[in-house]
């Protein structure tokens, strides 16, 4: 019996923005994911209403990628949706800072790159 194959899920956009966690290499995770588009979503706000089916997906995180253009670009880490965002918590009281630069450090090169708002990422989870 050959080992499940691994699973792409799509995270970013509003929802991320909102309440995306930082997600690294290595991490195990379970997430509600939703099909759009061909693809896998991470969702985090649910419509029980909803046509289409939820899809669970749990297993550890093996490869992280930025959507950039038409092609993808291995970081190291997935940065939460408040630093996206540049969200940031003073003891309780949560405010924006515009001077929050969110960046993400590519695998092979070390080198870092500025994240922009409508950033997607791919992460690659294996059951």
């Amino acid at each position: 019996m050959s080992p499940p194959r691994p699973v792409e899920v799509y995270v970013g956009g509003w929802e991320h923005d909102c309440c995306g966690e930082a997600v690294q290499r290595g991490e195990v995770v379970r997430w509600t994911c939703l099909p759009y588009d061909g693809r896998l979503d991470r969702a985090w706000h649910l419509d029980p209403e909803r046509a289409e089916p939820f899809v669970e997906v749990s297993g550890r995180v093996v490869d992280l990628a930025m959507v950039v253009g038409d092609g993808r670009v291995p970081v190291e880490r997935l940065p939460s949706g408040s630093e996206l965002v540049g969200l940031v918590d003073d003891g309780g009281d949560r405010s924006f800072d515009d001077d929050v630069v969110p960046t993400v450090v590519v695998v092979a090169t070390g080198e870092v790159l500025r994240v922009d708002d409508d950033a997607w990422f791919v992460v690659t989870v294996q059951a």
